[in-house]
């Protein structure tokens, strides 16, 4: 077995709803302490082989939080997340040499706007919270991921750190573990949601590029009684007013538009590629006013890609030597993938060579699964490990409109089917204009259930969840609250 610890180009994943109290320890021993391993350097990585224990049981040994010294945990309230449900995405964690001793620090990010949390190693599976003093704590924020990274090119780590509503920060370390913001000064100041990031050489030049996988800092769903106001443009319905402002005005333009069945869909924000001049300065790069971004057929896009984006990778996936793009994305956006020329110009996958993505994708990892000399990819999502609890895991949401206080009623052909469902007809009786519904297609279940954007959840015999009020309140399935609206089924 091999082990690679990275130089100085040490990158993390940066979703994971993480409440990280413990470690798991390697068996074969610690990876700070490096006695008795015959390390072989590489250019910013060092690697051993690991020996194996010839008796006894492989795997990982849990830590408690006791022992490793970090106490950390990422918690969202219930009365927080219904009144924005973007938090529950969760956080990220990132993992590299802060302070240049060699060993592999810990950095995690939390939504509760409370300081995130840097954690020197020790050695020996011990750690220290030197937060403060490396001034990353983040305070008053809700950060969503993070990443060490050489962005200057002085050899040791930076560290850059997403959060919903604040953009992307820049800090920049002396080297000794002691960081300098330079967001303003490195060009990528902004209030985006921003949600993951990924780093590469994308043009050949030396540096590392930045790529940001832009979410929302809320939704309409949090935007109760949102109006739109929709006219009849060559037989088909056109959103031209968001609560009595043009639909193009910079706060609504590119966030809705009228999808099939006239329902109003709700867009992410665009996501950003930024080019280093190896000083840690960023230029963004514009998906439609340049030749960066061109569809599959080679042609300037129309407009930016209004995605939901969660996660995303560079990986050389189709074996020239530069770095593609692998964009997950969440809800009925779809995943992207873009192929660099090794210029740094990118073009949108053919249409046939990947004809289905996943819907909810989380996350994405790479290697050559089956040793056959080709790059094959996993993409997470967040369907149940149960394969009976897949077959239930039917959940369309999407807003909708309707004239006040009138009844709308769906067909049972626009119900999902499944066994022991009885409902041949649904009606929902709104006050507000604005509203969001779901259906929940159970094995288990008789009936279907709506909301006004509360995050619904089902209890069921394999499962235990709840459902939340906007009020913050939360209640058993079986003991429903008086919402503001009546549901009737037959």
């Amino acid at each position: 077995m091999k082990c690679f610890l990275s130089g100085q180009h040490s990158v993390a994943n940066a979703l994971l709803q993480l409440a990280l109290g413990s470690l798991f320890l390697a068996q074969s021993g610690s990876l700070a302490e490096s006695s008795g391993l015959n390390w072989q350097t590489g250019p910013g990585y060092r690697w051993s082989e690991l020996p194996v224990p010839q008796i006894g049981k492989t795997g990982f040994t849990f830590l408690l939080p006791e022992t490793t010294g970090i106490t950390f945990t990422n918690f969202i309230t219930d009365e927080r997340s219904v009144t924005n449900q973007n938090l529950l995405n969760g956080s990220g964690v990132a993992l590299g040499d802060a302070d240049g001793d060699g060993r592999c620090d810990v950095y995690l990010c939390r939504l509760d706007g409370n300081n995130n949390k840097l954690f020197r190693n020790l050695g020996n599976w011990k750690f220290e919270d030197i937060t403060d003093s490396a001034g990353v704590g983040c305070g008053g924020q809700n950060s969503t991921g993070a990443v060490f990274a050489d962005i200057d090119g002085d050899g040791d780590l930076d560290l850059l750190v997403n959060s919903m509503g604040g953009g992307t920060r820049v800090f920049v370390n002396d080297g000794k573990g002691h960081f300098k913001e330079t967001t303003a000064q490195a060009g990528v100041a902004s209030r985006t949601a921003g949600m993951s990031m990924a780093l590469a050489d994308v043009e050949g030049d030396g540096d590392l590029d930045l790529y940001v996988s832009n979410y929302r800092s809320s939704t309409i769903r949090e935007e109760v009684g949102t109006k739109f106001s929709i006219n009849i443009v060559d037989g088909k319905p056109v959103l031209v007013q968001v609560n009595g402002k043009p639909a193009s005005s910079p706060e609504y333009a590119g966030r809705f538009a009228v999808g099939p069945h006239g329902k109003i869909l709700e867009f992410g924000e665009v996501d950003v590629l930024y080019l280093n001049d190896g000083k840690g300065h960023f230029t963004p790069l514009s998906f439609t006013n340049s030749d960066f971004f061109v569809d599959e057929d080679g042609k300037r896009l129309t407009e930016p890609p209004g995605d939901w984006g969660l996660a995303v990778q560079f990986h050389d996936l189709n074996g020239d030597g530069a770095p593609d793009i692998y964009v997950c994305n969440d809800l009925f956006t779809p995943d992207r993938i873009w192929i660099n020329d090794g210029k740094g110009k990118f073009r949108a996958l053919p249409r046939l060579a990947l004809r289905n993505t996943s819907t909810f994708s989380m996350g994405v990892d790479f290697a050559d699964v089956n040793r056959d000399g080709l790059v094959d990819f996993l993409v997470v999502d967040m369907l149940s490990r149960v394969h009976q609890k897949r077959q239930v895991q039917v959940c369309r949401s999407v807003a909708v409109t309707a004239p006040s206080r009138k009844w709308l009623s769906m067909p049972v052909s626009r119900l999902p089917s499944g066994p022991g469902r009885r409902s041949s007809s649904m009606s929902i009786w709104m006050v507000s204009r604005t509203f969001w519904w779901r259906t929940a297609n159970y094995a288990t279940s008789k009936t279907a259930i709506c909301s006004t954007g509360s995050s619904l959840r089902r209890r069921a015999e394999h499962f235990r969840e709840r459902i939340f009020c906007l009020s913050g309140n939360s209640f058993p399935v079986w003991r429903l609250p008086r919402w503001p609206f009546a549901i009737a089924a037959t």
